[in-house]
């Protein structure tokens, strides 16, 4: 994997006409930038020189409810996307690497993330990356916008994974 030749950083306001172009959504950018003011997660977005990619990273344990009974005060990274055609360039390392270090600022320990039983790239990368299994398991049912906009529905079961992260000084 090369790299990655770009930024990452949290999302603003102005970066909406971007995104909104880049990943058509609807208003789910916007939610997320009022998440992020409000201090729920951070909305990060990798640039390159537009936008590639983008995760939440959620403050307040893992948002699926059998996860959090096992792992409630673990920082939770989701909606980790990477356009198709940034691939294997390093962005979704930045990704992970940038909510890293922001759980570090707020001295946090702990760290993790969902990877679908259908996403062996993705959970290689996350093993890679020091990622390991918690011992939870997930399933969630959710919709998607397809490039026509409409909803479809999915569903994802899979390994929630860990990382120990350092202390601060």
């Amino acid at each position: 994997m090369a790299g990655f030749v770009g930024s990452v950083r949290p999302c603003r306001a102005v970066d909406l006409p971007a995104l909104d172009a880049a990943f058509p959504l609807g208003d789910v950018h916007r939610h997320r930038i009022d998440g992020q003011i409000a201090d729920r997660w951070l909305y990060l977005i990798a640039f390159a020189p537009g936008p590639v990619g983008h995760c939440l990273v959620h403050w307040h344990g893992p948002t699926i409810l059998s996860v959090r009974d096992v792992l409630p005060h673990c920082v939770e990274i989701n909606h980790l996307y990477v356009a198709e055609h940034a691939r294997g360039r390093g962005s979704g390392s930045a990704l992970l690497a940038e909510a890293e270090s922001s759980a570090v600022v707020r001295r946090r320990t702990t760290i993790g993330l969902g990877v679908g039983d259908d996403n062996p790239s993705a959970r290689r990368l996350y093993t890679s990356l020091g990622y390991a299994p918690s011992g939870a398991r997930y399933a969630v049912d959710y919709e998607y916008p397809d490039a026509a906009g409409r909803l479809v529905p999915a569903h994802e079961a899979g390994d929630f994974l860990v990382k120990s992260l350092p202390a601060t000084a």
